[in-house]
């Protein structure tokens, strides 16, 4: 069976329709929910101000209707850190709250973080952040010495390296997670950069500002359209690939969306099947709100862009992706940007524009 990990907005109106999904479904389930309060401690991968604002009471509240509908909570700490500004003391304190509150396992991203937290609460389950970047057997190996219970992959960099991760399920005792609907850029030279300025922004209350980052990156998919396919996503359609090789966890996001988005995202990836516009998937709505959300009233429409999910499986998206290598696979990605991405230029030379004077 496949399992989804998947984002909350502490709705609890998200939480019924979730286990509605489940009922419905009986080869794909959603077994986790994962979120955090906007500002905590260690801190998280997204800022305080783009979080859901809510208090320790209703936190607690909404781990407990999970747990009526057999969902389990994975609390989220995983945000990059600065060990000289840490106080170690305010850590514990702050997992004891959490525990008190029903968690039932958290996620970290820091080694020593975790070496020392797995110490301290010998039993509480671990799981390690893709924020910690682990993309090859031998880090992989670090952290399950570590006893950890599951490891989300650099999905930045192996998503598509059936290889490896082959190599890494194999050679490891707990269970690996992939990043399935991601919207970022393939080997994104600034992730760390940017994760640090978000666990910044997590450790405090923080006002709503454009992130440079979301920015930059949203330059980079205007102006070259064939890193959209290059994009590292996992297509509902092909989770199945990896459960071949021993995934059978995905992980599913965001956070900040709204409960209409997250239930259609999660009820597409239980179906295993989507025929609509995956630009507008990946990517949070026909807002786009992946570009937009930090923009605030953007005097500008976002651009109009479509990516035929059909046309992919048509011409074996998975298989030459995951198959193809340098040349071949760069000739691929120009085939398959043509074949499969219409682009309305003027919707997005207008947004491009804006997004310059930014």
């Amino acid at each position: 069976m496949i399992k989804y990990t998947i984002a909350t907005n502490f709705d609890s109106k998200l939480v019924e329709g979730y286990n509605q999904l489940n009922e419905k479904y009986q080869d794909a389930k959603i077994t986790e929910i994962f979120g955090s309060l906007p500002v905590s401690v260690v801190g998280s991968g997204r800022s305080a101000s783009s979080l859901p604002n809510i208090t320790k009471e209703e936190l607690k509240k909404h781990i407990e209707l999970a747990h009526v509908h057999g969902i389990l909570f994975n609390y989220l700490l995983n945000a990059k850190l600065n060990w000289k500004e840490l106080d170690l003391n305010k850590v514990t304190g702050e997992l004891d709250s959490l525990l008190e509150a029903g968690i039932d396992s958290v996620t970290l991203s820091d080694y020593r973080l975790i070496r020392l937290i797995r110490e301290k609460y010998p039993t509480l389950p671990i799981n390690v952040s893709t924020i910690s970047g682990v993309d090859t057997f031998e880090e992989a190996t670090e952290y399950d010495k570590l006893g950890v219970r599951s490891i989300t992959l650099n999905f930045h960099t192996i998503n598509r390296n059936l290889k490896k991760i082959e190599e890494i399920v194999k050679g490891i005792d707990c269970k690996i997670v992939l990043y399935a609907n991601s919207s970022c850029l393939d080997h994104c030279a600034v992730r760390n950069t940017h994760y640090d300025y978000l666990g910044r922004l997590s450790r405090k209350e923080s006002r709503l500002e454009v992130d440079p980052f979301i920015l930059w990156c949203t330059k980079r998919f205007l102006k070259d359209q064939l890193q959209l396919l290059k994009n590292p996503f996992i297509r509902p359609e092909d989770v199945k690939e990896y459960q071949n090789l021993g995934v059978d966890t995905f992980k599913l996001s965001d956070r900040r969306e709204p409960t209409e988005c997250l239930l259609e995202l999660a009820g597409v990836y239980l179906a295993q099947e989507y025929r609509g516009n995956l630009f507008t998937l990946l990517f949070r709505g026909e807002q786009v709100r992946k570009m937009t959300s930090t923009l605030g009233n953007i005097p500008v429409a976002p651009p109009r862009i479509h990516i035929d999910n059909t046309k992919l499986t048509q011409i074996d998206f998975f298989k030459e992706i995951t198959t193809l290598e340098r040349t071949e696979l760069e000739k691929f990605y120009v085939e398959a940007t043509k074949q499969a991405v219409k682009v309305d230029s003027e919707s997005v030379q207008r947004f491009s524009k804006f997004i310059d004077e930014c």
